[in-house]
This record gives structure tokens, C-alpha cells and sequence, in this order.
């Protein structure tokens, strides 16, 4: 609202990023109080970042004539680049083998897989975290404030507000964007726990993060031809039903490639979700309140992410497995789709 308000979302970008960067400084200190305040911190700063790029990627998209998937997938690159690091190194870092033959370096690429004497929880994971979070802040610095049109620059005042309580269609489609982060957050937040407790190697999981993002990737830059062809309420209920089969399949699986090669789905689940999910935002926004709406939406996926962490962890905790999340999770995208399809009446 503050970036609405004030025109001025380049700098309210710069001023987040830079409050992240410093975010995990009370986090090195190792006790929990301080930790607990850092991500409080961090979460205040973070979670408007996406509303407010977004937007910014939607405006630049039209101003330029481009798609805005093909803006969006470089989200996507950022992830997969740290996705193959971190398990690498957790893996490489867990290995106890000297190099002393052409054998050697043979068994260390043959180790990786293996999944020993991993730490899971190495510290240097917080300090490559820290420095990405720098970086961020340093790319904002060359973000600029775009010119508006004249019938952009009414002032947007809190009134303007009530005005997204009474478009039905968009909270009917907040409940969908609820349901289906609750899965996706269940998914990120116990498919490590999962590998881990298939006794797999922290590269399977890279591997199988890797093979999500580059389908996500995929989907992004098809995306504009995916959206000359179908409605923005159909392209979510498929990703919602890919989801299901994708869901499933984790659950009944312990193999492997298998666990990989089913990232391929990722491609609906996050990349074609996201990428339709964000354009009808656009479409469903007044335009003077593009990024307010655009926010609002990302708090929907916010109150996703809170539940889908907690319901995941608690029936974790009851069942000492992830598998009963995972056939949970495909039941709520079956509520997702009837949502959708309800929406269109709307």
C-alpha cells in the first residue's frame, strides 16, 4: 500500500533488500531468542519483496511488449543455481576420502550419492545464505522509479481498500492460491525430511530440486502460449490436478530416480501456477492498486505457507513420516480445483 501510495516502489524495494541483508545477523549468534527475533525480521522484510517485484516484472513486461514468464524465470535460475550447490557441498564436506590416485576422485563422485556422515544442519548453508541476501540488496540498487501516466497518479488512500473485500471473484480465488501453497509449503518443507529418511544423499536432493527448477523454467517461458490458448482459471485447476498425481507418486516411492524424475511436474505446480496466478492478480486489479493487490495476493500464499509448515510438521510428528502428508496435501488440491472451477461463475 505504502508502495501505491507513494509511487515509489523501486525505492521501497532497495530499502526491504537492505533490511534482509541484515536480517541474519542476530542469527549468528546461535541462541535461539536471537535467531527467533532475526527471522522475525527477516519475514518482515521478505515477504513484500515479491508483491513489489512482480509488479514491477508485469508493468517492465508491457512497457517492453515481452512475457512476463521470461522475467519471472530468472526467480527460477537463482533457485536452481543454489539448489546444486548446497547439497554438493554438504555431501563433499561429510566425505572423510584423501586423494592420492585417479581411483580417488572416482570415489568421491560415487560418494556423493551415498549419503554419509552427512550434516545436514552445516553452518556454511546460513553463511551462503547471508551472502545471496547481500547480493540482493546490491542488485536493487539499480532498480529505477518508472514514469507514470497521468491516470495512474491518483493517490491510493485506505478507503481504496474496501474495494478488493468486494471483488468476490478474487477471494474465492485467495482461497485457491491458500489451498494449493499449503501443498506446495508441505512438499518444500518435508521433502528433504522425506530423502532423509530414506537414508539418500543430500545430492538426490539437489538433483530432484534441480530437475523441478529447470521444468519450472520451462513452463515460465511457454507460459505466453499456454495463456493465448486457455483461461487463467484453467491453467490453475490443471496445475492443481498435475499436482495431485505429483503428490502421489512421492508418497508411493522410494526409488530414487523415480523421486527425480517426478520433479518434472514442478513445472505446473509452481512455474505454471505462479505464472497464471500472478497474471490474474493483474487482470483482477484496479490498475492504480496493481501492487496492493498483487500484496494481498502474496499474503494469501504467506497464511499458505504458516499452515502448510505447521499442519505438515504436526502430522509429521504423528505418524513419523512424511508419506500421510503427501496424501493429504493431494486432497486439499482437489479442493483447490473445485474452488477454480467455482470462481468462473463468478
Amino acid at each position: 500500500w505504502i508502495s501505491d501510495r507513494t509511487q515509489k516502489p523501486a525505492l521501497m524495494l532497495k530499502l526491504l533488500a537492505f533490511g534482509l541483508a541484515l536480517s541474519f545477523i542476530p542469527i549468528l549468534s546461535g541462541q535461539y531468542f536471537l535467531i527467533f527475533i532475526g527471522y522475525a525480521i527477516f519475514g518482515f522484510f521478505s515477504n513484500p519483496i515479491g508483491g513489489i517485484s512482480d509488479s514491477l516484472a508485469i508493468l517492465k513486461a508491457k512497457e517492453k511488449g515481452k512475457d512476463f514468464g521470461k522475467i519471472r524465470v530468472w526467480a527460477s535460475i537463482g533457485w536452481l543455481g543454489a539448489t546444486i550447490v548446497i547439497g554438493f557441498v554438504l555431501a563433499i564436506k561429510g566425505m572423510k576420502i584423501e586423494i592420492k590416485s585417479a581411483s580417488d576422485i572416482l570415489l568421491i563422485f560415487s560418494s556423493v550419492f551415498e549419503g554419509k556422515n552427512i550434516n545436514w544442519s552445516d553452518p556454511i548453508v546460513i553463511f551462503v545464505i547471508i551472502g545471496g541476501f547481500v547480493l540482493t540488496f546490491v542488485s536493487a540498487l539499480g532498480f529505477k522509479e518508472r514514469k507514470y501516466e497521468k491516470k495512474d497518479t491518483a493517490k491510493v488512500g485506505l478507503a481504496d481498500m474496501k474495494l478488493i473485500f468486494k471483488n468476490k471473484f478474487f477471494l474465492v480465488f485467495l482461497l485457491v492460491v491458500i489451498l494449493h501453497i499449503i501443498c506446495l509449503r508441505s512438499y518444500f518443507f518435508l521433502f528433504g525430511i522425506h530423502v532423509q529418511s530414506l537414508n539418500l544423499s543430500p545430492t538426490i536432493l539437489s538433483i530432484a530440486f534441480a530437475v523441478g527448477t529447470l521444468a519450472e523454467i520451462a513452463a515460465f517461458y511457454s507460459f505466453g502460449f499456454l495463456k493465448k490458448k486457455f483461461k487463467l482459471e484453467i491453467l490453475i485447476a490443471a496445475a492443481a490436478a498435475i499436482s495431485i498425481i505429483r503428490w502421489s507418486v512421492i508418497a508411493n516411492s522410494s526409488s530414487p530416480v523415480l523421486l527425480i524424475l517426478i520433479q518434472i511436474l514442478h513445472s505446473a505446480s509452481s512455474g505454471l501456477f505462479i505464472a497464471a496466478a500472478v497474471s490474474l492478480v493483474a487482470e483482477a486489479a484496479e490498475s492504480k492498486m496493481l501492487v496492493t493487490y498483487q500484496q494481498v495476493y502474496n499474503y494469501a500464499m504467506a497464511i499458505g505457507n504458516l499452515i502448510g509448515t505447521y499442519v505438515s510438521a504436526l502430522t509429521f510428528d504423528m505418524f513419523k513420516s512424511a508419506v500421510p502428508v503427501f496424501y493429504f496435501i493431494s486432497g486439499l488440491e482437489g479442493a483447490a480445483i473445485v474452488l477454480i472451477l467455482l470462481s468462473l461463475k463468478l
